[in-house]
């Protein structure tokens, strides 16, 4: 299966984006399964390739994917110019005080291994990231989040429960090594 798409519009980044897919699709309806493997992906210049398998018999469907993407600069996608300043003068939208709905963590069960070779996000470079993110029964737990910066490492963990209508979250986040010279530079 491939697929040659280019998107136009004034809300699109630079007026014009291109993406690219080639993938391996298996349906098995007996079995109620399917299984993508995702030869390539190219979206600009990010490209990536995974693999997802789905199990949907069961009530809530499983899902399981892997993804692994090569270099991502951000910059060419961030926002520019009098938006920008406006927002950080908090001329954004303001935040709701009602609760989010979070009920749809519970339609279903997913697991997902992420790896990204970097990010560049203006001049700021991080290498190496990996996230182990799993959602089940309404539970969100990314229990390995990482990434080299600047000779350190960002180490970060975290977990949303959102099976009552309050929801609670934990995040456990450690910083070590990280060169400050270079990263004001």
């Amino acid at each position: 299966f491939a697929v040659e798409n280019i998107v136009e519009g004034d809300a699109i980044p630079n007026k014009r984006m291109q993406m690219d897919l080639t993938s391996q699709i298996e349906l098995n309806n007996q079995a109620k399964t399917l299984a993508v493997v995702l030869s390539s992906l190219s979206l600009e210049q990010i490209k990536a390739q995974g693999k997802l398998a789905v199990n949907y018999g069961a009530k809530v469907p499983d899902v399981v994917a892997s993804m692994s993407f090569g270099d991502i600069d951000l910059t060419p996608y961030m926002a520019k110019g009098e938006a920008a300043k406006a927002d950080e003068k908090g001329g954004g939208a303001s935040a709701s005080a009602q609760e989010p709905d979070l009920t749809g963590m519970k339609a279903v069960n997913l697991k997902l291994d992420l790896d990204i070779k970097s990010v560049i996000a203006d001049k700021i470079k991080t290498e190496n990231w990996l996230m182990k993110l799993t959602l089940r029964n309404g539970v969100l737990d990314v229990s390995q989040l990482s990434a080299d910066l600047y000779q350190g490492k960002l180490l970060a963990s975290a977990q949303l429960d959102g099976r009552k209508p309050v929801a609670s979250y934990r995040f456990d986040k450690k910083i070590s090594g990280i060169q400050v010279r270079p990263l004001l530079t």
